[in-house]
């Protein structure tokens, strides 16, 4: 057997080592800090919570009612910087001190499983009937290797946004429902001087859920059951998306160029300040993109089918699943899966999206009074189903090197669009780059 190449190193392999390294500098804070997770006061159960801080106030209230509810269960809530968060919580892992709790991001489910950080929840009571009624790309994020491996969080699919007002005024009456459609309304956009670059498409290193959206849209697949992958050839939808990708920036002029440098979050704020036409961007994001407080174009950004390479395309996307999770160390079990239970019930989730518009894994909530009031005010509750039924799951999520791969996939399109390389030379070398981390995971 030929030796790994000592430069390729999975993801999982690389925030492993990284941990290791920080371990004498981070470990020890983190136990001073937290004391780890124990016998509180009188006899009670003390857990250890931790996740990102995207609204800790809301997840600290939500603890709260489950403390008042579980006296004998102490809960211990930190939220930690997002862009931190992953490696804080490997080097809590590999000091031996880890939360009991903790959010889990679905691309990193792969990579904890198979290091041992968490436990599946199949050995807990109720779990198959708490995880029945999701969205298929909510269950199929949670899952790895046949099992189930923590309760929703929140997730959402990517929507396809276009600006209302700036097609009105070119005269168009109807949304593109084709990427050749996109070209066509976005040259009338720049004819009418609305907007010299009217389209954004996300190629920030990080935002590879746009690409994957823009594939499923088109009905194509990156890799296959194997985890090999089928692009250029073997499935054309890839190489078909980055031409229309590199024309519309090198020939017809209407992709912006900062589409390099944007994300989700660049996105939405491009969109909220008028600057773009057509881009795809976090279904919630619309809440913000709506908001007279947040946006000059409230009112104007609508939510479309995703487009497609060909007319009737399946208009899919992706969706993705936050999740919460219980470690595999923890000393008290089966109080980490009553708090699991509690913080992850739909009624927490239909909160939780009345506040902030997060998506919700639970089929039910789609019916809703509540939420199609609140969906009304800025978006269209209909499209957001019928998206929404459309999306799945990266078929790459089980795969450990996944967002290694995905990050120089990001990287390889850059240099297409730059010029650099021609499409096929950019996907050739993508596939490439799968070949050789699967080779050395």
């Amino acid at each position: 057997m030929s030796r790994p190449d000592p430069g390729i190193t999975s993801r999982r392999a690389f925030l492993t080592k990284s941990a290791l390294a920080l371990g004498s500098v981070a470990a020890l804070p983190l136990l001073q800090a937290c004391g780890g997770s124990g016998g509180g006061a009188a006899g009670k159960v003390s857990l250890d919570f931790e996740g990102w801080n995207y609204d800790p106030e809301f997840q600290t209230d939500v603890v709260n009612e489950f403390v008042q509810k579980n006296p004998a269960i102490q809960v211990k809530f930190v939220g930690q910087p997002a862009d931190q968060y992953l490696q804080k919580m490997i080097a809590r892992f590999t000091s031996g001190n880890p939360a009991d709790v903790l959010y889990v991001r679905d691309q990193a489910l792969a990579g904890w499983a198979d290091a041992g950080y968490l436990q599946p929840i199949e050995g807990f009571a109720g779990w198959e009937e708490l995880t029945k009624g999701l969205f298929p790309f909510h269950r199929s994020g949670m899952e790895y290797k046949g099992k189930v491996w923590g309760l929703p969080y929140y997730g959402d699919h990517i929507a396809y946004v276009y600006n209302k007002a700036m097609l009105q005024k070119a005269g168009i009456s109807a949304p593109p429902a084709t990427w050749a459609e996109v070209a066509e309304q976005a040259l009338a956009i720049k004819r009418a001087g609305i907007l010299d670059k009217p389209v954004v498409f996300p190629l920030k290193v990080g935002g590879g859920l746009h690409w994957w959206s823009a594939v499923y849209a088109s009905g194509g697949s990156l890799f296959d059951e194997s985890g090999d992958p089928v692009f250029p050839d073997k499935d054309p939808v890839a190489l078909g998306l980055l031409e229309w990708i590199v024309d519309a920036a090198r020939n017809k002029q209407i992709l912006d160029p900062t589409s390099v440098q944007m994300g989700t979050a660049e996105t939405r704020l491009a969109i909220a300040a008028g600057k773009v036409a057509f881009a795809s961007s976090a279904r919630y994001d619309l809440k913000m993109i709506n908001d007279p407080k947040t946006s000059k174009i409230a009112g104007s950004g609508v939510q479309t089918l995703f487009p497609s390479l060909t007319a009737g395309g399946p208009h899919a996307t992706v969706g993705w699943t936050q999740m919460f999770s219980i470690a595999a160390t923890t000393k008290h079990a089966e109080q980490a899966w009553a708090l699991l239970k509690y913080i992850s019930n739909p009624e927490v989730a239909k909160r939780f999206y009345l506040k902030k518009g997060v998506g919700y894994a639970y089929e039910s909530l789609n019916d809703d009074k509540d939420i199609a009031a609140e969906t009304a005010k800025w978006s269209d509750m209909q499209m957001f189903a019928k998206q929404g039924s459309l999306a799945k799951a990266r078929e790459s999520l089980d795969l450990p090197w996944a967002t290694e791969w995905e990050d120089y996939n990001i990287q390889q399109m850059q240099e297409a669009v730059l010029g650099k390389k021609s499409p096929r030379e950019a996907l050739t070398a993508s596939a490439d780059k799968a070949r050789q981390l699967k080779k050395s995971a």
